[in-house]
């Protein structure tokens, strides 16, 4: 007998940016925007973010992952200050994966080079991306 395994790869994978109103990345507790990039589509969704006019910061920060979580993105472009312990936890149980970027960039720039950035796409953070 033979033994078929069929591997099905997802093709489009959705990618969380969070953004500034010039579109900038910004870490997620000052985000204003969350855009939504398809990388197969390679077409962009855009949401207000409900961290923008949250304080104190802490609570903007659970606020803002609670909701960027909603749009199921399978990644998600994050800065070195842009998380904490319990956010990083509900982005773990949720599986996503991390694109570390700790330049000024746009988010046009990033979708641009996502598949530089995808292929150096972290499971996991150490904690000092998440220990504040």
């Amino acid at each position: 007998k033979i033994l078929y395994i069929i591997i099905l790869y997802k093709l489009n994978i959705r990618i969380g940016i969070t953004t500034d109103e010039n579109n900038n990345l910004i870490k997620l507790e000052d985000s204003r925007y969350f855009v939504i990039f398809d990388d197969e589509t390679k077409k962009e969704e855009r949401y207000d973010s409900p961290a923008y006019k949250i304080t104190p910061k802490g609570q903007a920060r659970d606020v803002g992952m609670d909701e960027l979580l909603k749009y199921k993105p399978e990644m998600m472009v994050i800065t070195s200050d842009s998380l904490c312990k319990c956010t990083y936890a509900t982005s773990l149980l949720a599986k996503v994966r991390y694109i570390l970027i700790d330049e000024k960039m746009n988010a046009k720039d990033i979708e641009n080079r996502i598949n530089e950035f995808k292929n150096k796409a972290l499971d996991v953070l150490e904690p000092e991306l998440y220990n504040r």
